[in-house]
């Protein structure tokens, strides 16, 4: 007899992220990810990120263990901006990447929304590391939008 999973594995990484992480971006930006084990068993992510040029903004994620399918799903979106929204989903994360592929929606100019295929990366360095990677599907090829190395918070 089968019996059907309640969540994702022991295995599955994405547990691990739970916690206060400081991220350093490769533009020089800085951001304090802080990941919260959720009621429901999803895991929450607030983002408060500081540009290099000193302007903050905060990015809102939920990371949610679709139990029959086996697999997460991602939405994140921006504080501020309704016209924004970051979705993806992926397998459990038990190698040292987890791949997110998705689409990120928003609107550049008042009369007109834009959406794009992303792809997340999540790369694991380390119980107190992690590299987190944004790219976007142009032209045939994908492209690094954004690259973040983030160290647990003491």
């Amino acid at each position: 007899m089968l019996v059907a999973a309640v969540g994702p594995i022991a295995a599955d990484r994405a547990n691990g992220l739970v916690g206060r992480w400081t991220c350093q971006t490769a533009a020089g930006s800085n951001a304090t990810m802080t990941f919260t084990r959720d009621s429901d068993g999803s895991i929450s992510m607030r983002n408060v990120f500081t540009g290099s040029a000193g302007a903050s903004s905060e990015f809102d994620e939920v990371y949610r263990f679709v139990t029959p399918d086996q697999y997460w799903s991602w939405v994140a979106t921006l504080q501020g901006a309704s016209d924004f929204k970051e979705a993806a989903n992926a397998g459990m994360w038990t190698a040292q990447k987890w791949f997110f592929d998705g689409t990120v929606t928003q609107r550049p100019h008042p009369h007109d929304t834009e959406t794009h295929r992303i792809r997340m990366i999540y790369t694991w360095i380390s119980n107190s590391s992690f590299e987190r990677e944004f790219e976007i599907y142009e032209g045939g090829v994908w492209k690094t939008t954004s690259s973040s190395v983030c160290r647990r918070s003491t």
